[in-house]
């Protein structure tokens, strides 16, 4: 699969960013309410869209909070 590449500039600061992309409630409050997400090392989660019919999986490899 190729990788898909978005710029985006946001004005806030980098740590409500990082909050917001992730934590369960930061996906939730912008990309999709059902959702769940174990928002550590080696965790997994679902985006479900359309009422669950299209479901997202994603495991989380790394994660670098800025210092």
């Amino acid at each position: 699969m190729p990788d898909i590449m978005h710029l985006l500039k946001i004005q806030a600061s980098p740590e409500r960013v990082y909050q917001a992309l992730t934590t369960p409630n930061g996906i939730r409050g912008w990309w999709t309410r059902d959702s769940d997400l174990d928002s550590q090392v080696g965790g997994t989660g679902e985006f479900r869209f359309r009422g669950g019919k299209v479901v997202t999986g994603v495991r989380i490899a790394e994660l670098e909070p800025q210092s």
